[in-house]
């Protein structure tokens, strides 16, 4: 009878153990990180992506592949203008796409509930 009542106990134990973690689903990293009317990455989920880049009432729009290394975003293009910035460093809950160029810092925080 305590053996018994010893094993629940256990198998009581474990079960809440088990059920205390939580499993968060993978953020996706697709979507749309910038502002419109600045600048504006579009990552697909076929990797490849969309950039904008407004200057001046002009838009330039480039296309490419992406590719994640780690927690570095590497965009590749043949068409990308000389200052466009190719490496991201990506934030760990997957909102905002983080660059430096220079001394300046770039920061794009990902748009919610974006069609394109």
């Amino acid at each position: 009878m305590k053996s018994n009542m010893l094993s629940f106990v256990c198998l009581l134990g474990i079960f809440c153990l088990i059920t205390s973690f939580r499993f968060e689903k993978e953020k996706s990293l697709n979507g749309v990180f910038g502002e419109k009317g600045m600048f504006e990455i579009q990552l697909q989920s076929d990797n490849t992506f969309v950039y904008y880049h407004f200057k001046s009432g002009t838009e330039i729009k480039t296309t490419g592949t992406w590719q994640l290394l780690g927690e570095e975003l590497k965009l590749r293009s043949d068409s990308a203008p000389k200052k466009m910035i190719l490496n991201w460093k990506i934030s760990a809950s997957k909102n905002r796409l983080i660059a430096q160029k220079g001394t300046t810092t770039y920061m794009l925080y990902k748009k919610i509930n974006c069609k394109f």
